[in-house]
């Protein structure tokens, strides 16, 4: 378990050589292990299959989304992100839909009231996406308990730290305005 970061480049360092889990293997064993604590700093990085693509620059994005879990358990946090309801915000698998839908389809994904056609829609692109977030590689750095909000702050400060450095996609998407493409050999778009 980690202690809060004074320098950058430690803290760095930490999640670049954290143990990687494929997310097609995650179990809850791998966070609810007595001796570790349940809070800290997650990372969801690129594997084999798919590539995250910036379509103006052509560069490869292996970051794909870094988070915290202070207030809820480590377990919660992560598994917030395979939620397939319209209305999650920081679904991870959601950003990973709308990348891949078609230019009619991202549409869906911004409509207030969706029909039931196209709520149905939305989920077909949702439950075709989780192939790619299966095929991604979880990072996480564990911390003590954080039993005041001291601690709970270092570790949004950390988390701030490692965005700023590995800039993931899709923190904030809507913020940096980049233009992803997910790509692989056997599907592109849904």
């Amino acid at each position: 378990m980690a202690e809060p970061f004074s320098q950058s480049s430690a803290l760095i360092n930490c999640l670049e050589r954290a143990r990687s889990i494929p997310v097609s293997q995650l179990r809850f064993a791998d966070f609810v292990f007595p001796a570790l604590g349940c809070h800290g700093i997650y990372a969801f990085f690129a594997g084999d299959d798919y590539q995250l693509t910036d379509e103006h620059t052509g560069e490869r994005i292996d970051c794909w989304y870094i988070g915290s879990a202070t207030s809820k358990a480590m377990v919660e946090c992560v598994a917030s992100h395979f939620v397939s309801c319209c209305y999650s915000h920081d679904s991870l698998l959601k950003h990973i839909a709308y990348t891949v839908a078609s230019p009619e389809d991202k549409m869906l994904f911004n409509e207030e009231n969706p029909t039931e056609e196209q709520k149905g829609r939305i989920d077909e692109i949702m439950e075709q996406s989780l192939s790619v977030m299966q095929s991604l590689r979880l990072r996480f750095i564990l911390y003590e308990e954080p039993a005041n909000e001291d601690l709970s702050d270092a570790i949004r400060a950390d988390e701030q730290t490692l965005i700023k450095h590995f800039q993931p996609a899709f923190n904030n998407p809507k913020r940096n305005r980049r233009e992803l493409e997910i790509r692989d050999d056997k599907v592109k778009h849904y």
